[in-house]
Parts: structure tokens; C-alpha cells; sequence
């Protein structure tokens, strides 16, 4: 991802982590709202955008992959964008819980 992605990432979360704050302050919810879970996973999802930008900088370190590095990028292709979508559906489904 690029910085602007990275930046726009970083703000939805701390969006998020605002609705979480005035969440429990909120009278017309029907029960207690489960702060505690929503920090947790707000939390863990900080961590993987934080992991996702070590590894960013790491790789612009040097932009060329050696021919085993190629070589392996090649073989698990399919494989990365299978996880990367099923990430990117995880934050999809996880915001819209907490944005309704």
C-alpha cells in the first residue's frame, strides 16, 4: 500500500476508535454497549496496520527481489491475493458492525 492508503487507514481507525468512545455514552442503546470487545478489536487491528507499515518500509528498503525472492512471490500469487481480500473483507464487515 502506499502512504496515502496507509494515511487513510490510519484515520478511518481512529475514526472508529471515536464512535467506540462515544458509543459507551450512548443512551438509546438497548443494552450496555461491549466496550471491551470493540477495544480489543480495534486494538488487534491497530497491531496488523501497524505490521503491515513495518513490513511496507522493510520492502521499500530495496525494491528488488532476488530470483528466489521472485521466484516465491511468483508461487504463492494466488495465495496473497486470497488472504488480501479476505483481510480487506474482515475490516470491511468489522466496520460496518460498528458504523450500524
Amino acid at each position: 500500500m502506499d502512504i496515502r492508503e496507509s494515511l487513510q487507514l490510519q484515520r478511518f481507525l481512529a475514526h472508529l476508535e471515536t464512535l467506540r468512545n462515544s458509543a459507551v455514552h450512548e443512551f438509546e442503546l438497548k443494552g450496555p454497549f461491549p466496550d471491551k470487545t470493540y477495544k480489543s478489536i480495534l486494538e488487534a487491528t491497530r497491531r496488523m496496520l501497524d505490521a503491515f507499515h513495518a513490513m511496507d518500509v522493510e520492502i521499500s528498503k530495496n525494491l528488488k527481489a532476488s530470483p528466489g525472492e521472485a521466484e516465491i512471490l511468483r508461487y504463492t500469487e494466488k495465495e496473497r491475493a486470497q488472504l488480501s481480500a479476505r483481510i480487506s473483507h474482515l475490516f470491511s464487515g468489522t466496520s460496518y458492525h460498528i458504523f450500524w
